[in-house]
């Protein structure tokens, strides 16, 4: 059985990301000590699946701001998802600005924060990647960025589905948490 889940792992190319990020020090925490991190970050994800497979991701992200650096790399956020299969919903965005908070439109439609667009270079070139950019306002070294979002994806066969969560190579994370409420048995491997 782990001959298996290991033959599964490597055939997918997963191990190539992951060598990949564990160069770049994304996942050996390069950010290791606050005082080295240009952002300080929390994450709560919530995961539910119903009886169809289909998964529905809730993501709250808080971030603060702490140097030049982290103003310049995360003053706006991206989003990813394949259209036709998986659908973004943003719930709540603002700033924390010396105490002043400046909530933004969440309907992209009527925000000029926010923009959906096809991804410029997909890598994969067959599906089709797009991107939601949410431009924070006014922000600045200690600004706090609150972003929740939602995120449906479609079953990918019948009762079948996977779950994948980024991780920022730039963040301290404070704080994170993963629930999952699952109509359908979970295999991990």
């Amino acid at each position: 059985m782990l001959r298996k889940s290991l033959w599964n792992f490597l055939r997918t190319g997963y191990w190539a990301a992951l060598s990949w990020m564990m160069a770049k020090g994304i996942l050996l925490g390069r950010q290791g000590n606050l005082a080295d991190a240009p952002v300080r970050q929390t994450t709560i994800f919530s995961c539910a699946i119903d009886p169809q497979a289909q998964l529905t991701l809730t993501t709250q992200v808080i971030k603060t701001i702490l140097n030049e650096t982290g103003l310049s790399i995360e003053s706006q956020a991206q989003l990813f998802f394949t259209a036709g299969v998986e659908e973004v919903e943003l719930e709540e965005a603002y700033v924390l600005t010396n105490g002043k908070k400046i909530t933004l439109e969440v309907d992209p439609a009527r925000s000029s924060a926010i923009e959906i667009k096809p991804l410029a270079s997909d890598p994969s070139g067959f599906d089709q990647k797009m991107q939601v950019i949410v431009a924070f306002p006014e922000v600045q070294i200690g600004s706090v960025l609150y972003l929740r979002y939602k995120t449906t994806q479609m079953p990918l066969e019948e009762k079948m589905n996977s779950l994948r969560i980024a991780f920022s190579g730039f963040a301290y994370y404070e704080k994170m948490e993963l629930s999952v409420r699952s109509a359908l048995p979970l295999y991990v491997g």
